[in-house]
């Protein structure tokens, strides 16, 4: 179907509610407004936390078409023929790569995240799946399952193994079921489920879903074709191929102690983000400049209005790039075998507006990522001391953090105990504390590990 056909049968009418349909197949028409909607509005670590952080906002409520006004109407609709045309280009792609067995499996297929709980399913009836909702509570943006016969042969080979090997020391997670995916490691972007013989891959991008799965299908089978056995390269490594480990240290000969190695200086990282900054300021200085010409031709001093908006805009454009790049890291070092986690000690979420509230607490859980949140200074006995006030604000986050560590160590775990029976002692621990100090707001993953790196 070609966008001309997009724009040809797309009327106004009211969006139906998905699940409506019955277990009759949709057809092509029909599939533009396939969505699913998540029956878990959080990720592992949700409350009922402060006004706006649930899913009963604005992006779970249907309205009419009919209703909007036109600017409002036509960027809807050209949203649902983007989020339609790149679900229907990745099951086209699944398909001629005969990455899919059955068409008609309620858990084969690829889905694509409109807003947060909503996603585009094909085929249609994935929405009303196990999968989809699995992938709803996990809140990832463009999910794709691998079905091949590669795929199949490895997974029913390997029974029983709790992950499988990559190149380069790198494995990917085995879960034994579709009920233990809401619980996987989501910045791994991939997970073999067992029960199912098949893969699942994820990305925040949706355009790089199947190079992605092209990339870790033919890791497997070279892996494969060249050690023969992938039990045996599960316990070895890389370590047959790549020898001993050997490190040449300096001695000085008078003192007897090790020379330091010396480190080259990277200065890149510092480049791109002042030059990034460089570019922020330069923009914002040309929109200040417009608005001063304007306003000294026509005294209409409403314009300084948008002034107001300076600093969630700058928040949203030097945090973003920034994540991106912290989730990387986090996803090499869990394929490694690590686990991390972002834990974000906000310093002014109650004190915005709900709507911008709402806003920034979606986009700490686009990206899993943890938070606490302290009051407003002098409300409710809270004090920030101090002539560094960003230290004030970590020692609030860390005492939320330290509350619920010391409440699960009072946890007897079982000879049985497992992945999910721990982030369900973590949750109801986090709610203990949320509801014993109620000054804090948190979400989300907020223990801290052994190494810590800080950010500011």
């Amino acid at each position: 179907m070609g966008l001309f056909n997009y724009l040809r049968t797309r009327g106004v009418e009211e969006i139906p509610n998905a699940g409506t349909s019955g277990s009759q197949p949709l057809t092509a028409e029909q599939m533009k407004d396939s969505t699913v909607q998540s029956s878990l509005p959080t990720e592992p670590g949700s409350h009922d936390g402060p006004p706006g952080s649930g899913t009963s906002g604005p992006c779970n409520k249907r309205v009419s078409r009919a209703s909007m006004t036109p600017s409002l109407r036509s960027s809807s609709f050209m949203d649902d023929i983007k989020h339609e045309v790149m679900v229907n280009y990745l099951h086209q792609q699944q398909c001629a790569r005969m990455w899919i067995v059955d068409t008609g499996s309620v858990n084969e297929g690829v889905l694509v995240r409109k807003t947060r709980g909503i996603y585009m399913a094909c085929p249609p009836q994935l929405r009303e799946s196990d999968f989809a909702s699995a992938v709803a509570a996990l809140n990832l943006q463009a999910v794709m399952t691998v079905n091949s016969r590669i795929i199949r042969t490895l997974v029913e080979s390997t029974t029983g193994m709790v992950e499988l090997p990559l190149s380069n020391g790198l494995h990917v997670q085995v879960l034994p079921s579709l009920e233990q995916f809401p619980r996987a490691r989501k910045h791994q972007m991939a997970a073999f489920i067992a029960s199912e013989g098949y893969l699942i891959v994820w990305d925040d991008e949706a355009t790089h879903l199947v190079e992605r799965a092209a990339a870790i299908e033919a890791d497997l089978m070279n892996l494969i074709w060249k050690n023969g056995s992938i039990r045996k390269q599960a316990h070895t490594g890389e370590k047959s191929e790549i020898g001993p480990n050997i490190n040449v240290l300096e001695v000085d000969e008078e003192s007897g102690e090790v020379i330091s190695q010396v480190r080259p200086v990277h200065i890149m990282n510092a480049t791109l983000v002042g030059f990034a900054i460089f570019l922020v300021v330069a923009m914002l200085g040309a929109g200040f400049r417009q608005v001063a010409a304007e306003i000294a031709v026509d005294k209409n001093y409403m314009r300084i209005a948008f002034i107001a908006l300076m600093p969630v805009q700058v928040f949203f454009t030097l945090v973003t790039p920034t994540i991106k790049s912290i989730k990387q890291a986090i996803s090499t070092y869990e394929l490694q075998g690590g686990s991390a986690n972002m834990f974000v000690n906000d310093d002014g979420l109650q004190l915005l507006d709900e709507a911008e509230r709402t806003r920034r607490i979606d986009f700490y859980a686009d990206h899993s990522i943890g938070w606490v949140a302290r009051p407003k200074h002098g409300e409710n006995g809270f004090l920030r001391r101090g002539k560094f006030k960003k230290a004030s604000n970590m020692n609030f986050a860390l005492m939320i953090s330290c509350k619920v560590e010391d409440k699960l160590r009072h946890i007897d775990r079982s000879q049985h105990w497992d992945q999910n029976d721990e982030a369900e002692a973590y949750e109801h621990c986090l709610k203990q504390v949320l509801a014993e100090d109620e000054r804090a707001w948190a979400d989300g993953n907020i223990r801290v590990g052994d190494y810590i790196l800080l950010g500011k």
